[in-house]
């Protein structure tokens, strides 16, 4: 639900395998506490927001199993905390983008 980001001390999601659908919303954007997004297994669709990138915050990510469409946003570049990044079987096209270089911390990306 769009409500989800007015949670901004919210630091913590987990919603794994949950048959959850529809598009993430752009409104998470809103979350600027959250490290820890956990999506996987579900039915989300449509491209990533690229507001997600605001969530500086973010070490893990894990995106494994939905049908996320479309690329990954150069802004994901942004989250120079970011340790892991799990978006297999998807339906994302395109190349990973060069800004993803700039997570230094980053050790996982599947």
């Amino acid at each position: 639900p769009t409500e989800l980001g007015r949670l901004s001390e919210l630091w913590y999601l987990n919603l794994k395998k949950n048959k959850m659908s529809g598009a993430l919303p752009r409104t998470m954007g809103g979350c600027k506490a959250l490290d820890f997004l956990e999506l996987s297994s579900n039915k989300f669709r449509g491209p990533l927001p690229t507001e997600l990138g605001r969530l500086f915050k973010l070490y893990y990510v894990n995106l494994n199993r939905n049908k996320i469409s479309g690329t990954i946003p150069t802004e994901f570049g942004q989250l120079l905390e970011l340790v892991h990044i799990h978006a297999e079987n998807n339906q994302l096209t395109g190349t990973i983008p060069r800004e993803i270089g700039g997570c230094s911390n980053l050790q996982d990306l599947s």
